[in-house]
């Protein structure tokens, strides 16, 4: 008897996840974002004396659950760092770059009602961690650079908080968002405090 249940409660389940998986949306795109990028420590959200501006593509992948509700992934190459102060090496700032592969898992919740927005059109949150892989770092002073990477820790981890709007395009997508990744793990060997930010504004093209 008991094995019974456990068969009915097994092909139950089953069943409402193929019902889910069939219902629900997966959609691929390509993005293009510009970031501000800085390093400040925890706590400090941002730090506008170091700012740097890079560009960063990728790829963005969603699955919709229902109607309001998607998790948002993809694959990034993510450029982050700062400015340094005056060094003896340069009279002007320098800066430390880093370069990353970042993958992050958000919850997207999209809302249409009460806003205003044409047919279509959303609005939408969406928030998760985010992890990214060192490939490459370098310190730039003046005219030369200096590799870094055998003190730079392997891995980021931290937050990421996205908000935009969606536009149909026929049967595909646009999205326009600002993105903020807030670092919580330090990214270098000998210096505990410092965690890499960004502010972002991002281009998505969804099919």
């Amino acid at each position: 008897m008991k094995n019974r249940i456990k068969q009915i409660v097994f092909t139950i389940v089953i069943l409402v996840i193929t019902i889910t998986v069939s219902s629900a949306q997966f959609r691929v795109g390509a993005n293009v974002g510009i970031s501000a990028v800085t390093q400040s420590e925890l706590g400090n959200v941002w730090n506008n004396e170091d700012l740097c501006c890079h560009f960063n593509p990728g790829v963005v992948i969603e699955y919709g659950i229902n109607d309001w509700l998607a998790l948002k992934s993809g694959m990034y190459y993510s450029a982050k760092g700062k400015k340094i102060g005056q060094t003896e090496i340069s009279d002007t700032k320098d800066s430390e770059k880093y370069k990353y592969l970042s993958v992050p898992l958000k919850a997207k919740f999209s809302s249409t009602s009460g806003l205003g927005l044409k047919k279509g059109e959303k609005v939408f949150f969406a928030t998760g961690p985010y992890l990214a892989y060192l490939l490459d770092s370098k310190r730039v002073l003046g005219d030369s650079d200096m590799d870094i990477k055998d003190e730079t820790k392997n891995f980021d981890f931290g937050m990421s908080f996205e908000l935009g709007i969606e536009i149909p395009v026929k049967s595909n997508a646009l999205q326009f968002s600002i993105n903020y990744d807030m670092g919580l793990s330090s990214i270098i060997d000998y210096d505990t405090d410092l965690r890499n930010k960004a502010a972002s504004i991002n281009l998505a093209f969804l099919f």
